[in-house]
C-alpha cells in the first residue's frame, strides 16, 4: 500500500502526497500526535495539553491549527487531512 502521509526525513515536517506540508512547530505536534494514534481520535483538550505544555490553551486554539493543517493539505491534494469525529476528537481522514 502506498503511504500518502509520512514524517519527513528531517523529522520536523510531514510529506503529504509527495509534497512537504511546511507545518509550524505547533501544527507538526498536532499532526504528529494524531498520526501516532494510528487511526484513533485525539480529543481537542488532550491535544491542547500536549501541544501547548504549561500554557493556557483550549480546544479553540487546536481547532484553528487543525483548520490550517487542512488548508495546507487541501492546497496539496485537494481535500482535507483531518476531521472531527463527534464525541471522540480529531483523526486522520479514512480515505487517504
Amino acid at each position: 500500500m502506498l503511504r500518502l502521509l509520512f514524517r519527513a526525513p528531517s523529522g520536523k515536517d510531514y510529506i503529504y502526497l509527495g509534497y512537504p506540508m511546511h507545518l509550524t512547530p505547533t501544527e507538526f505536534r498536532i499532526l504528529d500526535y494524531i498520526a501516532e494514534r494510528q487511526g484513533g481520535a485525539a480529543d481537542a483538550d488532550e491535544l491542547a495539553a500536549h501541544c501547548y505544555p504549561g500554557k493556557s490553551a483550549d480546544a479553540a486554539n487546536v481547532s484553528v491549527r487543525v483548520s490550517t493543517i487542512n488548508q495546507k493539505a487541501h492546497t496539496i491534494g485537494g481535500r482535507k487531512l483531518l476531521h472531527l469525529v463527534k464525541g471522540r476528537g480529531y483523526k486522520i481522514c479514512d480515505d487517504i
